[in-house]
């Protein structure tokens, strides 16, 4: 093997380790789009909830007003009235529960991104010491091939002595 392909052979492993440099970036920047897109609908959940709250709140003002006109008609009719405040108070319970269960599901998608961006950093050091262990390879090798070309400069000498000797005898 010559200096040449040893070259080559540390530009592919350069080459490698930027590749899967530039990978881990892009797909660290996709996991960030993706969470943005995914707590966009719960902003818009919660404030089309803030909304409906509102209206509700509304709404029962409207109805309490008519409640004390109702009362003079009569007690049964504001019994009905208070089973409606009640069940609406009940949606709006069962919307916080709602969004309450959104935000644990949210809570255990980042702390699984969390621990997946534990695993590519420790694979990242991985593969750092293995670049390493890769550079240290090559430098032996550069050693090796230094070696082989002083003893081939030392056999070409050699050789010249023989053909000297060889030529004197014929």
């Amino acid at each position: 093997m010559d200096i040449q392909q040893l070259g080559i052979i540390g530009g592919i492993i350069l080459a490698t380790a930027a590749g899967v440099f530039g990978a881990l970036t892009f797909i660290s920047t996709y996991m960030e789009d993706k969470v943005q897109k995914g707590i966009k609908p719960l902003i818009a959940s919660i404030e089309g909830l803030d909304k409906k709250f509102t209206a509700s709140i509304e709404g029962i003002d409207k109805k309490f007003d008519l409640m004390m006109e109702v009362m003079s008609r009569g007690f049964k009719d504001v019994d009905k009235r208070f089973e409606q405040v009640d069940k609406r108070f009940e949606q709006v319970d069962k919307r916080f529960e709602q969004v309450d269960k959104r935000f644990e599901q949210v809570d255990k998608r980042f702390e699984k991104m969390e621990h997946r961006m534990e695993q590519m950093d420790t694979r990242i050091g991985h593969m750092d010491k293995r670049i390493e262990l890769m550079d240290g390879r090559i430098e032996l090798m550069d050693g090796r091939i230094e070696q082989m070309d002083g003893r081939i400069e030392q056999i070409d000498v050699r050789l010249g002595h023989v053909e000297e000797q060889l030529v004197r005898k014929s």
